[in-house]
């Protein structure tokens, strides 16, 4: 009897696994399955090609923190903002020496006692904040957009509720990492730098800790999706306001090893990064498929990894090609 159930068993795997073999989005699921146990935390990745209306979800309905690509809800309220005239992308901003924004970017870099100020607008500010993930740019958009609660409130108008802006880029770092802001007016580089040196190694890690703990700033992969969907649809933006933000996005010049890794070169791909370290490495793109195949979206994140960054891009990019070849 023992041996009967035995071979019955060992029947039914190599059967389940032939059905696998022949079935291609079998195949797919579990491929993106093997690399997100590679990515060395959990990870949740969603796709849908528009033009056949087929989804892929892997932990796709699970909350992530957003880092960066929460700019994507920001761009759109911004250009939202500009297509009800309330905001001009000729409108004149100037950034004091002493509100800068702790992180990525180059405002950051280019402010120094030498130059205490800096005058921009808002078309500049969204390219930066898009193209390079500036810091700065976000948060002086934030600002005139009535602030984080201003971009959630817009993402529900547009019918997407699993994702909550709180926190400006500055108050996510500063929480990410365990320090503490210097006040307004005060948030030059040189403070900036002494508040995250002033961060120990086991008070960093507590600090992540927590953050990954906290529900603020998330998403779920699949809400991400459905942002993307909305504005290649024309469903968020005017036509200008659409084609001026895939333009900005398709020359992001962050995470180059990520959806781009495994993609054809030349092949067209608009997209936006997110990055806090020992918390979030995420990537969400439109990548447009050859031969008139349309356009397939695709949000990849990663939580709670330990691995280096460079595992985890690894990751994401083997998800985009797998996703690719199954979608082309």
């Amino acid at each position: 009897m023992m041996f009967r159930v035995l071979c019955a068993a060992l029947f039914l795997g190599l059967a389940t696994r032939s059905l696998a073999a022949g079935d291609p989005r079998a195949e797919l699921l579990a491929e993106l399955q093997r690399i997100a146990e590679s990515s060395g935390g959990q990870m949740g990745i969603s796709a849908i090609a528009l033009k056949t209306g087929e989804r892929v979800q892997l932990n796709a309905t699970a909350r992530y923190p957003m880092a960066s690509t929460f700019k994507v809800a920001v761009a759109l309220k911004v250009l939202d903002d500009v297509d009800r005239q309330k905001l001009s992308l000729q409108q004149r901003v100037r950034i004091e020496g002493g509100n800068l924004s702790a992180g990525s970017g180059e405002i950051l870099k280019d402010m120094n006692p030498g130059n205490p100020a800096m005058d921009s607008t808002v078309g500049e500010l969204l390219e930066v904040m898009m193209t390079l993930s500036d810091n700065t740019a976000t948060d002086q958009l934030l600002a005139l957009v009535g602030g984080p609660k201003a971009v959630t409130r817009h993402l529900r108008g547009l019918g997407v509720v699993e994702i909550d802006v709180d926190r400006p880029s500055s108050q996510l770092v500063a929480d990410s990492w365990g320090f503490k802001l210097p006040p307004e007016g005060q948030r030059t580089l040189e403070n900036i730098k002494k508040a995250v040196n002033s961060t120990s190694r086991p008070g960093r890690q507590r600090a992540s800790e927590r953050f990954l703990a906290d529900p603020r700033d998330s998403t779920t992969p699949d809400a991400m999706v459905a942002i993307l969907e909305k504005l290649v649809a024309g469903k968020a933006l005017s036509r200008e306001g659409t084609e001026r933000l895939l333009d900005i996005m398709a020359r992001c010049k962050t995470g180059p090893r990520r959806l781009k890794g495994e993609m054809p070169p030349g092949l067209p791909l608009a997209h936006k990064t997110g990055t806090l370290t020992l918390i979030a490495t995420n990537d969400v793109g439109i990548i447009t498929l050859p031969w008139g195949g349309g356009q397939l979206l695709v949000a990849a994140y990663v939580r709670g990894s330990t691995l280096p960054l460079q595992q985890q891009e690894r990751a994401i990019a083997a998800a985009g090609g797998a996703l690719f070849r199954y979608f082309k």
